[in-house]
């Protein structure tokens, strides 16, 4: 059997530049080929200049979403700190439905301090963190699996998520993962995982843990992600 070839997205070029450099690249990024375009989720650049032009993640999403026309969108990765998950996935339903269906919601613990601290958001430790980020995947499942009203135990009640989603069942949910905790969340309940910054044998390792947790839950194949950067000398 043929194993298929990887595909390829691209992160937009959010930090230090302006909109129309951002557009333009986006736009020939669909044309070249690329399979995908990605956002990061940070208020200020999370680089060495903190103060350099940044674009948050959704509203890039929506401004680039009616510009474009094949290529996927997806968040590397919303923070679940930064919004109420509530929030977040209508956001993300409607990026589905302007796009016409070709949303990827990525979701994340949040991890940089210094960063919430400068905007006043709480920084939970590591478990409230992750406690977090599994209520943003439970009420995105909810919302997306109920768009005529969705209602969970302390978080939503009979809560409409019109218009809904184009991807049935659901826009494809992927989780950053790099612990054994929510790589078996992955496996257990997302469509896929992203593996930051890694090398082979770590990744290998990463998706092993995912896949064993997949395959206990009877659950069909899910995606992996390696997000890396490349320097093209041309």
């Amino acid at each position: 059997m043929t194993t298929p070839a990887p595909r390829i997205g691209v992160r937009v070029a959010q930090y230090g530049g302006d909109w129309s450099r951002l557009r333009d690249g986006a736009l020939r990024a669909e044309r070249l080929g690329f399979d995908s375009l990605w956002v990061n989720d940070h208020l200020r650049s999370p680089g060495r200049l903190a103060a350099e032009p940044t674009f948050d993640a959704m509203t890039t999403l929506a401004a680039l979403a009616p510009l474009t026309s094949r290529i996927g969108l997806g968040t590397a990765v919303l923070s679940a700190t930064y919004r109420h998950p509530a929030v977040a996935a209508k956001a993300a339903s409607l990026l589905d439905v302007i796009s016409g269906g070709r949303m990827i919601l990525g979701l994340g613990t949040g991890s940089h301090r210094e960063e919430h601290a400068a905007y006043g958001i709480p920084f939970p430790p590591p478990d409230g963190r992750t406690a977090g980020l599994r209520r943003a995947l439970d009420v995105a499942e909810a919302m997306f699996a109920a768009p005529e009203g969705a209602t969970l135990d302390g978080e939503l009640s009979d809560a409409p998520n019109a218009p809904a989603p184009v991807q049935r069942p659901r826009p494809p949910i992927w989780l950053a993962a790099h612990g054994p905790v929510l790589l078996r969340l992955a496996g257990r309940r997302a469509d896929g995982f992203i593996a930051a910054f890694c090398g082979t044998d770590e990744f290998a390792r990463r998706r092993a843990v995912a896949e064993t947790a997949r395959a206990a839950a009877g659950r069909p194949a899910i995606e992996y992600a390696l997000y890396t950067l490349s320097l093209i000398h041309i």
